[in-house]
């Protein structure tokens, strides 16, 4: 049982804005300039305690302490406090072009970005454990002299960091249109984009090629093909250590990918559908070990990994009710990371058994052995995706609809903090959820209304009513941590808003 009070105030304002400029000095030729910005002011604040007490649960059916605690495995107390101010500026001035011509299309583009970081951090959390603050000191019974050490609470980051940097982007691309002599389609696009970091003076270039290929014996199949080099550069986030300090040696995520593809359009019930397959492989390099904590991210920025993603996707699209689009999707995926230079070691007592704290009784090691973990789950490693979304008609009432969403996902991998980045290969439950929703457009293409009438400058308005979660499923987020006695670690689940009720009003010009 965990008793909780406290309070946590977080809040997040987004403001964000652009504006384009388009010329067009010839018929085939398109020139844009862009200019945007970006600003965010997050503040995250919190203290909050959770008083915990662990027990053994009689459960035997003939006891009249049935289903009751009756042996304590732990009491204790933990407070986290947090003051976080974070702050973020980003401002971009772009050009594109484009050049379009019967069997070519030239395209390029250059973009200079200035960003202005400014971060403050403090947190900290203190455990208690049956009156003693934890890390304890030790301490002889009996001593005339004790030691009065200063206290030690068991997390504590603090840092303030200011940041100003500036990036440039350029990329040119050029597609060409083909055809063979039986007249089926082939279509080439190969490009080259280029980056570049003051923070960490890192320049990058990626090839990207595409090829589709659309046979003239059947013109509603296309195949496709991808290959390239994609650079992540990092954000502000990912240069950050969990103590606060900049990694000012951290360097761009680095993924290779291939891709085959296949999209097949088709009639039925005298209704278009389009079924789409695809299929990917991804080196990845240079990585950013991460873990979820609770809802946050956090990098480990003094680690390094590398590793792969593969999988395969299905999707059919179309008109399963006239004039409405619905459609299903399956998704297979693995991915894993290897971080360099991990490894831990197993000890063994004199009787050849594993040594595992507060379970073996015998502790004294005779023996030990090497552990390199190799690939391990990354935390976005959640193998099967499946997810409906259909809609169709009240009947006679053609602009008052209804859509019904189905999710499904098997569950995602976590471990216990304070630990090794390779112990974090547990799953969570599966995550399912059913939806529905009924929209109503009351103005139309159908709408008249009068000169005097404020909605006659509408073009189309609606209102729709959502339950997300409609059979109110506890699909778990993440985990409160609770040690007993032994040092053993309860993994308590958050559960996510088992029902929400959504309103909204939406209206074009």
């Amino acid at each position: 049982k965990v008793y909780f009070d406290g309070n946590e105030t977080d809040r997040y304002d987004m403001y964000q804005g652009g504006l384009t400029l388009g010329y067009r000095p010839a018929k085939n030729t398109n020139l844009k300039l862009i200019l945007s910005a970006f600003n965010t002011n997050e503040s995250e604040t919190y203290d909050i305690q959770g008083q915990y007490w662990i027990g053994q649960v009689e459960t035997s059916l003939g006891s009249e302490e049935y289903g009751e605690a009756v042996q304590s495995q732990g009491v204790g107390t933990y407070l986290l406090h947090a003051r976080n101010y974070f702050k973020a500026s980003v401002v971009s001035a772009e050009h594109k072009g484009a050049i379009i011509k019967e069997k070519s299309t030239l395209k390029w583009g250059l973009r200079y970005q200035h960003q202005e970081i400014d971060d403050r951090l403090r947190e900290w959390e203190m455990v208690d454990s049956a009156g003693y603050s934890l890390p304890n000191p030790t301490d002889t019974p009996g001593n005339p002299n004790p030691d009065n050490p200063n206290l030690v609470i068991k997390d504590f980051v603090s840092a303030k960091n200011v940041l100003s940097t500036n990036r440039l982007a350029a990329y040119a691309s050029n597609q060409w249109n083909l055809k063979t002599k039986n007249n089926s389609e082939i279509t080439i696009a190969a490009g080259l984009r280029a980056n570049y970091w003051d923070y960490n003076e890192e320049f990058l270039l990626a090839p990207r090629v595409n090829l589709s290929y659309k046979p003239s014996q059947n013109p509603n199949l296309v195949f496709r093909l991808a290959s390239g080099i994609y650079y992540q550069t990092p954000f502000y986030r990912e240069m950050r250590s969990l103590d606060g300090t900049l990694n000012p040696n951290v360097k761009s995520q680095k993924s290779t990918h291939f891709i085959a593809g296949s999209d097949f359009r088709f009639n039925t019930w005298g209704r278009p559908f389009i079924f789409t397959t695809e299929v990917y492989y991804k080196m990845l390099d240079n990585l950013i070990p991460y873990y979820v904590d609770n809802v946050r991210i956090r990098y480990l920025t003094d680690q390094l990994a590398k590793g792969y993603a593969a999988g395969i996707d299905f999707k059919i699209y179309g008109e399963f009710v006239k004039g409405i689009d619905s459609w299903m999707s399956l998704s297979i995926m693995q991915t894993k990371e290897d971080i360099y230079n991990d490894f831990y070691y197993d000890y063994y007592n004199s009787e050849g058994e594993k040594i595992i704290s507060g379970i073996t009784v015998d502790t004294d090691v005779a023996d030990s052995t090497k552990v390199e973990p190799g690939y391990i789950p990354r935390p976005t490693d959640q193998r099967v995706n499946f997810s409906i979304f259909f809609q169709d008609y009240i009947p006679n009432h053609p602009y008052l609809k209804m859509h019904l969403r189905l999710l499904f996902s098997t569950g995602m991998p976590f471990g216990a903090p304070d630990t090794e980045r390779y112990n974090h290969t547990l799953r969570m439950p599966d995550y399912r959820r059913v939806d529905i929703g009924f929209s109503y457009q009351f103005i139309n293409e159908g709408s008249t209304f009068g000169k005097g009438n404020p909605f006659k400058h509408f073009k189309n308005m609606w209102v729709s009513l959502e339950i997300f979660n409609l059979l109110q499923i506890y699909n778990t987020v993440s985990y409160i941590w609770i040690k007993d006695i032994n040092n053993r670690q309860y993994a308590v689940p958050n559960y996510l808003t088992p029902r929400l009720l959504n309103i909204k009003l939406t209206a074009e010009f």
